[in-house]
């Protein structure tokens, strides 16, 4: 117990430092007396320890200002609201993908304001478009405002970031590349190597499974679209989707059963610290990874002394060593549930197990292997449940009610998906082909995993709003529920485990069941002679799939965001198909082409197909360069041509030929199409304004269409009364983003679509729109219910 005293009198003594400001003469003076009563008391040994444990206090009292971002001249922090800067510095860290923007860390080495020149220290998060792409030890130069970060209602965003060092943020800023490169060499390998990584599994697996697998192996941040990462926060299992101590122990315990048959106990055991070192270096130094790296080691190192682990004081050196290094962890979220997490199961899962084993009869050595799976599972779920509840309230002010469900449902299959997913991605960069007929039935556990976390999502009472709650608080009810662990019944010391069920006979069953479940998806899949049209979610954007009856594939334009797009392709294709025969771009503004840079490396293309000149913005630049390291056809067409896919038809009515570049609008030249197969009729206008639809009225052409997919998200330029009445559709489909700054659909859009006798169907209001038709009739599926 004596390493979790002084946690306890570290942690407490910061906690004193944050509410309090203490003189450092009197923490001097303090620490002086103290030093004194111990080596005078030094034979006492209550006395001793009570000493020691006022100078740790006093310690932390001492570390908590210390670590307080103070600025000067030579501190980048400094600047912070001095006008528009420029930044010369190194790129920290691996960019973060969030949506249509990314944010880079930028270690600054120069500073320029009001055009003076000078040496400058700290690092400043920039915020900038999605394109082009930046990697880790890139040199640049960012121009824009320097702010301090703000302190949010609800949330400290400024302390978020300077527990990360960051003392200053730059929104908007203009970026310029130079030559070289700087920041560690390790650190550029081990990016280089998550980078190769990342890119295999979106190879072999489409999103959103290769998304969440590549957090649970990687520790990838927002690889998954927003109502999935919801969904999970809301049916309690973020710690899937997050690096956690359950993945180091999965790790670890993989590794010591594979390598106790083939090396020496302690070569085993000695490997298994490279492996541990080279994961958290691989994933990422974030607090519940470098907690469970230290108990992980602590444990390795306790075998390799010929001692008992304890894992309590395992925990409780791992929060010295954090703390110390960096104080600001203690209001760090991610710290604080991982260390409520770990509690838990450390001192409340073996008295739960010991209580029920006493329940129902049963001694512990010998529980039946389905009572251990019981434990492992629902045991461990509450007991995480008991103790991190507090902190999730007072943080989030919510409760996942059905956490118990989901986490029963899901946490069986993690080892299922951990150590083969590991084996599989390593498989890919030796014989990627082999490695996507593997990952098929890896394709299965993460799946059900996102089915389950959808469901539980779905249930209106999943989630409750609490009333407010202080952190003080939620830590006071925790360490009330630690006291009250004390009255269940204790677990025998060196308790042998009983083997367990014998599994073995149902290795069969189960692999079985797993390939009856990809033929039944399989067969489901298949082409079956309709035309599938996909209204993708992709937010405020265009995306469109078609899947002839045939199989064959054409994507018309991608949206802005590259992780929502891939993930709506994933759940519209086939899991197992990675082509897309053409993709067609209505004109190249960044809503419609956004996301398709990143296409390019998840699926292979065997056309483009272009209306007009491109543009040259950052976006289509980018998609541009990805198409060139594909070695992708591209062709300009326009109004006029068609393109047969077996019975289903597409004719381009706009723009005219000969082709011209339009600079004052390129919405102007945005394609229009028609589709037809049978006596279904769809009218695509991508971007199209009134005088557009004027033109087409005016060429003579048929307009009628029984479907019409509304022109620029129901912007008020277009979809005119005329031009409506003379396409007359049954269905009108508005592809737009919730709460869209843009104010789209505009309402009199909505009012003249109703006057024709038009059903409207919104992607904001009812997610992803499936459409199917034989040529003859029409089916209609929509994501989700209409939200209000």
């Amino acid at each position: 117990m004596r390493l979790v005293r002084l946690a306890v009198a570290l942690a407490g003594g910061m906690l004193l430092a944050d509410a309090v400001d203490l003189p450092l003469w009197a923490l001097g003076l303090a620490g002086v007396w103290a030093l004194a009563i111990a080596l005078v008391e030094w034979n006492h040994a209550d006395r001793r320890r009570a000493a020691l444990l006022a100078l740790v206090f006093l310690l932390g009292c001492w570390r908590w200002p210390a670590s307080q971002p103070t600025f000067g001249p030579e501190d980048l922090g400094y600047w912070n609201g001095s006008g528009r800067v420029e930044i010369e510095g190194t790129i920290h860290a691996d960019p973060v993908i969030r949506g249509t923007r990314q944010q880079l860390q930028l270690r600054a080495e120069f500073v320029t304001i009001n055009g003076q020149r000078r040496a400058t220290r700290g690092l400043v998060q920039i915020t900038t478009g999605l394109h082009p792409s930046y990697r880790y030890g890139q040199r640049l130069t960012a121009a824009g405002q320097l702010e301090s970060p703000p302190v949010l209602e609800g949330f400290d965003y400024r302390e978020y970031l300077a527990s990360q060092g960051v003392g200053s943020i730059m929104r908007r800023a203009t970026l310029t590349v130079h030559e070289g490169s700087g920041g560690s060499s390790l650190l550029s390998a081990i990016s280089r190597i998550r980078g190769l990584l990342r890119e295999r599994i979106e190879q072999i697996l489409p999103h959103p499974e290769a998304g969440l697998l590549q957090g649970i192996l990687l520790g990838l941040d927002h690889t998954l679209p927003e109502d999935l990462a919801e969904a999970f926060r809301i049916a309690g299992l973020t710690h899937i989707i997050v690096i956690s101590g359950y993945n180091v122990s999965i790790l670890l315990g993989a590794w010591f059963t594979a390598s106790s048959h083939l090396l020496h106990r302690w070569t085993s055991l000695v490997t298994g610290l490279l492996v541990l070192a080279g994961f958290v270096l691989l994933v990422g130094p974030t607090p519940p990874v470098v907690r469970a790296g230290i108990m992980g080691a602590m444990a390795v190192l306790a075998q390799l002394a010929g001692r008992r682990d304890w894992p309590l004081a395992s925990l409780a050196l791992s929060v010295l060593i954090m703390l110390l290094y960096n104080p600001l962890l203690l209001h760090s979220v991610s710290f604080q549930l991982s260390l409520a997490a770990t509690l838990s199961l450390i001192v409340l899962l073996p008295r739960l197990e010991t209580l029920l084993a006493q329940m129902w009869g049963t001694e512990e050595g010998s529980r039946p292997g389905w009572h251990r799976i019981l434990s492992e599972v629902l045991l461990a779920t509450t007991a995480a449940q008991l103790f991190t509840l507090p902190v999730i309230w007072a943080h989030f002010g919510t409760a996942s009610l059905l956490a118990l469900v989901a986490n029963a449902l899901v946490l069986p299959m993690q080892p299922l998906i951990l150590v083969p997913g590991a084996a599989i991605v390593l498989l890919s960069l030796v014989t990627p082909a082999l490695a996507r007929v593997a990952a098929l039935l890896l394709w299965l556990p993460l799946r059900w995993t996102i089915l389950v976390a959808r469901w539980i999502a779905s249930i209106g009472w999943a989630s409750v709003q609490l009333p407010p709650f202080s952190p003080a608080a939620a830590w006071g009810l925790v360490i009330l529920l630690f006291l009250l662990v004390g009255r269940l019944p204790k677990p025998r010391a060196n308790t042998p485990q009983a083997a367990g069920m014998d599994l073995k006979p149902l290795w069969p069953a189960a692999i079985g069941a797993a390939l009856v479940s990809v033929l039944w998806l399989v067969a489901g899949n298949l082409p079956d002679g309709r035309l599938h049209v996909s209204f993708l979610d992709v937010g405020q954007g265009d995306a469109i799939l078609l899947r002839s009856g045939s199989g064959r594939t054409i994507l018309i334009d991608g949206g802005p965001d590259p992780v929502r797009l891939a993930s709506q392709l994933g759940q519209a294709l086939p899991f197992w198909q990675r082509d897309i025969d053409l993709v067609l771009v209505t004109h190249e503004d960044t809503d419609h082409i956004g996301a398709l840079a990143a296409l390019a490396s998840r699926y292979r293309i065997h056309q483009v197909v272009y209306a007009g000149l491109v543009d040259s913005n950052e976006a289509s630049a980018a998609w541009q360069s990805a198409l060139a390291d594909a070695d992708v056809q591209q062709v300009s067409l326009g109004a006029g041509t068609e393109i047969r896919l077996g019975q289903c038809l597409l004719r381009l009515l706009h723009p005219p030929l000969p082709l011209r570049d339009n600079e004052a609008d390129s919405n102007a030249r945005s394609m229009v199409l028609a589709v037809e197969q049978g006596t279904f009729r769809m009218l695509l206008m991508g971007d199209a304004p009134e005088p557009v639809e004027k033109a087409l009225l005016a060429s003579g052409q048929p307009l009628d269409a029984i479907l019409l997919k509304v022109s620029h998200h129901g912007s008020s330029g277009a979809s005119s009364q005329a031009f409506l009445e003379a396409v007359s559709p049954q269905l009108a489909v508005i592809s737009v983003g919730d709460d869209n700054r843009y104010g789209h659909p505009n309402e009199a859009v909505l009012d003249r679509l109703r006057s024709v006798d038009a059903t409207v169907l919104r992607t904001d209001q009812h997610g992803g729109i499936r459409v199917s038709t034989d040529g003859r009739t029409m089916w209609v599926q929509t994501e989700r219910q209409e939200r209000q």
